[in-house]
């Protein structure tokens, strides 16, 4: 399955918000949790390099992560 920049960048940015959660759900101890962040992190850091777009470099425009969710949201409901 291959993602987009912009699906890159979505999925990094939710990461971040629910690692800690997820961590809570599926580790039972303080040594696997720190395991699952530190590939949580992992995963998150290989998402965020993948979603840098060098096309949108110095623009002022069109490269918020607002614009980001309005490009897939676009994109999707055309398709």
């Amino acid at each position: 399955m291959n993602i987009t920049k912009d699906e890159a960048r979505i999925l990094a940015a939710a990461l971040d918000e629910a690692m800690y959660d997820f961590t809570e759900r599926i580790s039972d101890n303080k040594e696997e949790a720190n395991k699952n962040i530190t590939a949580l992190i992992s995963l998150k850091e290989r998402l965020e390099v993948f979603s840098y777009d060098e096309r949108r470099r110095g623009r002022r425009s069109m490269n918020s992560f607002t614009d980001t969710l309005n490009r897939f949201c676009n994109g999707k409901r055309h398709n």
